[in-house]
């Protein structure tokens, strides 16, 4: 099944049936790492970013990692802001991100440019405000605090 899907992409990255098996694969829970990994560069490749952005919701429910979470949410921020240009879209992407690495500078900053370019200061405020009272770092409390 699924091992022929991906032959078939490869050879011919348009095509309907095999596309649609995978994204089937995909949405279901059984072996969908598997169908994301062979959907993804089709995607890439045929600038599906609409799909793209689908699948990116998808990959991230396969990670388990905190930091590995933060990556896909980032490739998903970016697409967002850069390719689809829907600014509260990716600053959804980032807000994920950082509830996953609060302590990530880099996701902060990116956070905080975010909401700078759309002036969604009021839900950056929500998240910084969600966090200090989801944590018990007192480190990372003082640091959103101040922030």
């Amino acid at each position: 099944g699924l091992d022929r899907y991906r032959e078939i992409l490869e050879r011919t990255r348009s095509h309907a049936g095999a596309r649609a098996a995978l994204w089937a694969l995909a949405r279901g829970e059984d072996y969908r790492a598997q169908a994301i990994a062979a959907l993804e560069p089709v995607l890439r490749e045929t600038s599906a970013w609409d799909e793209m952005a689908e699948l990116l919701e998808l990959k991230v429910t396969t990670q388990d990692a905190p930091a590995d979470k933060v990556i896909v949410f980032t490739e998903l921020a970016m697409l967002e802001q850069d390719v689809r240009r829907d600014p509260r879209r990716a600053f959804e992407a980032w807000r994920r991100a950082f509830v996953e690495e609060p302590g990530d500078a880099d996701v902060r900053a990116a956070l905080e440019e975010s909401a700078a370019a759309s002036s969604l200061w009021r839900e950056l405020a929500a998240a910084y405000e969600e966090r200090i009272e989801a944590t018990f770092d007192s480190e990372l409390q003082r640091l959103l605090l101040l922030r």
